[in-house]
Order: C-alpha cells, then structure tokens, then sequence
C-alpha cells in the first residue's frame, strides 16, 4: 500500500515486512511526485475498479516503473477511507508479463473494500479514543466543578478533580453522598430538598436549570454557586451538573454593601453629631459659668451638676458618633503600641476587674504606628470593656502585638485586607463568644448584646477610628469559646515619639480684642461671657463675610480671630484665606462640631492650625487662645 496524495510533493513508502530475496527491491527515498505521477493517482481516485499496467493491459507501464523497480506489470486500486488519507493498493509482478484477468480485477476489488471496511473501523475507533482523551482532559481540568448526579437518588456518579476541591471531600467520601447532603438545609427560596427535587424534575424534562445554590464545605463554612443542570443525551438518568464558584464575588459584594451601609450611616452619624454639638455648646457653657461664679445654694448646685452631668455624657456619645463616622480631626505621631498598652496596665485591670486575668505578650522589634494615641487608647479602652462584659464569671483577657505582612495573595481570599506591612494588636477573652449573625452586626452603631443595654456605640466607635488611620479591624468568635479583635494598623517608618500626660497652670488673663465669628446665637453670648470675664475685648461676626469687614475696620486691634468652621455665606477656611490677603500674619482660632461639609480630616492639621472641639469648656477656650497669643 503506497500512500497517494496528489498534492504532495513527495511519497514515502513504509514496509511492514519484505520477503527474503526481494530486499534489494525496497524502496528506501521518498518519490518525487511528477507531473505524471500525480495524473496516474488522480486517475485511481477517479475510478472504483482496480487499473491494470503492463503489455496488452488497460494502461502501458510506466517507463520509470519498469526501469527502476524491476516491475513488469501490475495491478493497482484505490483506497479511500470515509476519513483520513487515501492509499494505493498494488499486486505487482517481477518475474514476467502478467495477463491480469476480470477475475484478478474481481479479486482485488474485494480485498480492497474489505480492507477500506476494516481501515474505516481502526480510524473511527482511534478518533473515539482521541476525542474521548481530549474531553477527558478537559473534564479533568476545567476549573468548573462538572459532576454527573443520579437523578432519582441525588447520588454523586461521577465527577472532576475541581468538584472535590470545591466542596473539600476525599473522592470515597463524596461517593457516599447526595447533592442534598453537602447543601445548605435553609437556602434563600426555601427548604433545600424541596427545591432541588422541584429542579431535577423541570431538568429530566428536558429544560435546562441555572441558579444559585448553597453547598456546605466539609469543613462547615458555606459555598455560594451558579449551578446549571442538564439531562445527559446518553443515559436519560443522569443529569450533569456544572457548578461555579463565586464565594469570593459574594463575599465583596456583601463587604462592599456593609461598607456602603456603615459610610451612609457615618454621614447621618457625623451631621447629628456637628448640629447636636453646637446645642450642647451652651448648655455645657453655661453650666460651666454658673458653677465657678458660685453663690448658688445647695439645691441649685446639685441640680446644676446634674445638668453639667448630662450634658457630658451626651458629648460623650457625639464624640463615639464622630468616630464611628470618621469625621474627626486626628493628632497623628509616631506610637510604639507596646509602650501604650504597657503605660495603660493599672488603669486596664481596674477597668476589667479582679475576677478576669488580664495578659499582654508584646511582639518583639515592634515597628511604630502613625497614630492619634489619645483615640489608640480609645479602641483599647473599647474592646477591653467588650471583653469584659463577655466575662461574667471570670475569665482570660490576652493582648498581643506583632508585626505582619499581608501580600497581594492573602488579599485574592480575604476581601477585607488590604496589602502592605502592619502592627496588628489582638484582643482576646475567654467569654461567651458569639455566633455568626451577631458578628455581622457588631460594628453597627446601635447595635448591643447587652442585657442592661448599652449604648451600641462601643465597637462602632473602634471600627470608625481605625478605618481614618487606614487600617483594618476583624472579629473571630466561636460560642462558648471566647472572641479575638485583630487591629491592623498601617507601621510606620519613623521612630515611636514618647507621649506623656498633660499638665495645666493656672489660666491667664487678658485684654487683648478678640474677633469672634459664630452664627449660633447662645454660642456667642456664651463667649462674650467667658472672654469678657476674662479681661478680654469682643468684636462679633455671625458669617464670614461680616467677619472680613469688621477685619478690614479693625484689623489693627484684632490680636486673633476665633472663627467657627461652618457659617452661612461664608465658613471659616474661606474667612482666614480673605483675612490673610489682608494681613498675612492674622492668628486664627477654629471651632466645630465637625460635620462632613466642615473640617476634612487633614484640614486643620496640614495647615498648621488649632482646633477647638465642640462642646468646649470655657477653660480650653481660655487656654486655647492664650497659648496661640503667646506662641
């Protein structure tokens, strides 16, 4: 058999066996296919019956084939396979002229539709094979889960490599299983086993099924899927189910819609928080002017301490508002967290109580945090009263520092992390812990597990704090157990700074004039108060615009301008840049209550300025301006 395309240039003929005595016979060079050749193998693909060569034969021997092969005379027809190449099959004679007879011709045609059957039946077999190997690898490669279910039964049949690994069974032990097995009881339509029987009924009818689905890993944690069901064409039994994961999809989608939840509740949080603020000024002030006036009677003097109280506590609360919703101003250094923790042990176990063991392991070389400390020791202060709510009877409070390293891989399956180096502070108790739903909800403002009802502010605030310092908060907890807080705080290039206490002198008087810009009326008659008492003179403005005027009138007696940040027509930024073209070395003095629309979070700082936060003690106000008149 010599193969006989005619578009080829040249035809290697293979031999399977030669008989002794004919080897010299062999053809061992490819043939060059000649113009003649290629006439003489299409003339063979045109024609059913077998050509004989030769003297007084359908056709003259070639003269290249007499000379060169020693042939002298031979019989030949065509192969055509339904796929593949062609052939040419040959009975050739050496030795003398044949005479090819009809019954040669019959004889040889035979053999060759035989042959073309037996050929036909090799190469549709190893076509199967090939096509199978080739959906086999990719059966066993996709990254899809691909399985073939039972459809009376639920039964795993058969299934790929991407199937165990998706749903975190052994091949045995997910044999042993049904769909229904490895699912969710309680998926979002309704009872798991109802639903999937409802779908391998439309599917066995022929519709093709696509929804999501909730399986369970075997490690208990859930698995979110698009699934697709189809009715195999060969076994009308079976179904084939493609699954794909998309836990992680589902789990930034729900990141990005608590993110989006907490920032629009930060901004309902932080506007509340600046027009509550302002209304707390004056009563805190007043209340404040009353008390160190004196000549008040017992009665009084209790009925106002309990008015001062209130309106403390009340600050209280607009100040956890503001962290929540990140609308503070933030004094950043550099802070060595294990040197905070450690200032704060005394305090810290007096918070916590006798009954709980309180641990600190500090990590060793630990870098320093670009950081407000005074709302570092908030979070701490947070998470430890957390924690010991959570221990009733007793227990273990641990704090851990260490530094870490989150890289762009952990980021891929932590939807939550962001990459770069971190100190990550952990705070964990040995308390009742908590199940799944209520961590979901612990960050939210207002939210509380406790019996006596606390304010629901405690964690909000830690959560609001930590995400203006750029980092990270997380919670694990298991009930029964305890709960672990992970602070991760970006780490800082420089040096930790040492923070030491506050100490105040006696508070100084003065007559300078001072130009007060404030649209809230009991605001400024609180302030004329306290700076007229306090040897000070008053020039008031109620927006920005009344300010520059006045400025522009009396600018030679201003010594300071205190102005509020918010105003109408005008705020306070804009205010101090018209009072610096008219004199560039005007002292400036903020107040505010912090809304969204006021003091953005490195607006004071960059500048260089001074801020007071609202509600002020007349006191801070005082010291406030005599430390910039003096500077």
């Amino acid at each position: 058999m010599t193969p006989c395309d005619p578009a080829a240039e040249w035809i290697q003929i293979a031999y399977d066996a030669i008989e002794s005595g004919y080897e010299e016979l062999q053809i061992k060079s490819p043939i060059p296919v000649t113009d003649a050749l290629r006439a003489l193998i299409i003339n063979h693909l045109n024609s059913d019956d077998p050509i004989s060569y030769g003297k007084n034969q359908d056709t003259a021997l070639p003269e290249a084939t007499g000379r060169d092969q020693q042939i002298l005379s031979r019989l030949v027809i065509a192969i055509q396979p339904a796929t593949g190449d062609p052939w040419l099959l040959g009975l050739h004679q050496y030795d003398h002229p044949r005479d090819w007879t009809n019954s040669d011709k019959h004889l040889l045609k035979s053999l060759a539709a035989r042959i073309t059957d037996r050929l036909n039946t090799v190469l549709l077999l190893e076509q199967l094979e090939q096509s199978e190997e080739r959906y086999r690898e990719l059966f066993e490669s996709a990254p899809e889960s691909i399985s073939l279910i039972d459809a009376d039964s639920g039964q795993f049949i058969e299934f790929n490599p991407a199937t165990t690994a998706l749903l975190g069974y052994d091949e045995p032990a997910l044999m042993q299983k049904t769909v229904v097995d490895i699912s969710d009881p309680f998926q979002a339509a309704g009872d798991a086993e109802t639903i999937y029987r409802r779908l391998i009924d439309d599917a066995l009818s022929g519709a093709t099924q696509k929804f999501e689905w909730r399986y369970l890993h075997a490690n208990g944690s859930p698995v979110y899927a698009e699934v697709q069901l189809k009715l195999t064409s060969r076994d009308k039994s079976l179904i084939r189910a493609t699954v794909t994961d998309v836990t992680e999809r589902r789990n930034l989608e729900e990141q990005l819609r608590q993110a989006h939840k907490m920032e629009a509740v930060g901004q309902l949080a932080g506007g509340i928080a600046h027009d509550f603020n302002n209304l707390l000024q004056g009563i805190l002030g007043f209340a404040d002017l009353l008390l160190e006036r004196g000549g008040l009677d017992e009665t009084q003097q209790r009925q106002i301490n309990h008015v001062h109280e209130a309106a403390t506590r009340a600050a209280t609360l607009t100040k956890q508002l503001l962290a929540f919703g990140r609308r503070q101003v933030l004094d950043k250094r550099n802070v060595d967290l294990n040197e905070l923790i450690s200032s704060q042990r005394e305090v810290t176990e007096r918070i916590i109580g006798r009954h709980i063991e309180y641990e600190f392991i500090p990590g060793h070389d630990l870098g320093s945090v670009l950081s407000d400390p005074v709302q570092l020791e908030q979070i701490l202060l947070n998470l430890y009263l957390n924690a010991r709510d959570a221990m009733v009877d007793g227990g273990v409070l641990t704090v851990e520092t260490e530094n870490v390293l989150i890289t762009e891989e952990y980021c891929r399956t932590h939807g939550w992390a962001t990459p770069g180096r971190f100190v990550l502070t952990s705070v964990s108790d040995s308390g009742k812990g908590m199940d799944a739903k209520t961590l979901e909800q612990i960050f939210e403002p207002f939210f509380t597990t406790k019996d006596s009802g606390g304010s629901g502010l405690g964690l909000s605030m830690a959560y609001g704090i930590v995400q203006q310092h750029g980092g990270m908060i997380q919670a694990y907890s298991e009930p029964g157990i305890g709960t672990t807080f992970k602070v991760y705080l970006p780490q800082s290039e420089r040096p930790a700074v040492t923070v030491g206490p506050k100490l105040f002198g006696p508070i100084k008087r003065g007559n300078e004039t001072i130009l007060v810009a404030e649209d809230d009326e009991t605001i400024v008659e609180l302030i004329e108060a306290v700076l007229d008492a306090a040897g000070y003179k008053t020039l008031i403005a109620r927006n920005g615009e009344e300010a520059v005027q006045i400025y522009r009138k009396h600018g030679d007696q201003i010594a300071l301008a205190l102005l509020d940040v918010i105003m109408p027509r005008m705020g306070g930024k804009q205010c101090m840049e018209e009072l610096r073209q008219l004199n560039p070395q005007v002292r400036c003095l903020f107040a505010s209550g912090y809304s969204n629309n006021g003091v953005h979070t490195d607006f004071v700082l960059k500048e260089g300025l001074q801020l007071l936060q609202k509600p002020f003690t007349p006191s801070e106000l005082l010291r406030e301006i005599r430390s910039i008149l003096d500077s």
